[in-house]
């Protein structure tokens, strides 16, 4: 025996998932109004902070665009001391890592010197690849060098930093990061 179709059982619960997905994204609406503001402050805030991280001799910072060779716009900041002259350069970029983007912020003077590079945010496996953060001696590993860096086994050399055994793709997206970095400072200093 075969049912005719009922459209009044069916109109009811169709309405009433529609008023039910209405209401639900209204109230997803109305919570981002409200907390879009103090996300955003506080990843500004820890961008800022970031930024006195690796260049601590910095009064302010400007952020500025330029665009490279393809045609891409960045974004970097410029250091500025306490008189507001310009004594170097903070670069933000994200490379892939391993699980995914690693991304990390560098400080450059003038010179084209790496004065500090820091990873701001990364998913990469705890004790193995997070030790592009743990691991202090890494990091550190990128001041003072210049140009494009590359891997050795002893760190040596002015354009050369060891990687970390064991954690050779996060290690790599931390390098690749800072090659931009280095890329965009060229294009920065070039224009000047």
């Amino acid at each position: 025996m075969s049912k005719k179709l009922d459209f009044k059982g069916i109109l009811k619960p169709a309405l009433a998932l529609t008023l039910i997905c209405i209401v639900t994204s209204l109230a997803l609406a109305l919570t981002n109004s409200f907390t879009k503001d103090p996300i955003d402050k506080i990843k500004r805030d820890k961008q800022n902070a970031a930024k006195f991280q690796v260049f601590e001799a910095a009064d302010d910072f400007t952020d500025k665009e330029a665009t490279d060779d393809s045609g891409n716009t960045f974004t970097y900041s410029e250091a500025l001391d306490d008189s507001g002259q310009v004594i170097g350069y903070v670069f933000q970029n994200a490379s892939p890592g391993y699980h995914d983007d690693v991304t990390v912020i560098t400080g450059v003077d003038l010179d084209g010197v790496i004065l500090s590079a820091k990873a701001i945010d990364h998913q990469e496996t705890p004790n193995i690849g997070s030790k592009i953060v743990d691991d202090p001696s890494f990091a550190q590993g990128f001041s003072g060098k210049v140009g494009q860096l590359s891997f050795s086994s002893d760190g040596a050399g002015e354009s050369q930093v060891q990687s970390i055994s064991g954690a050779t793709k996060s290690s790599t997206a931390f390098l690749n990061a800072v090659n931009k970095s280095m890329a965009q400072f060229e294009i920065v200093k070039g224009g000047e």
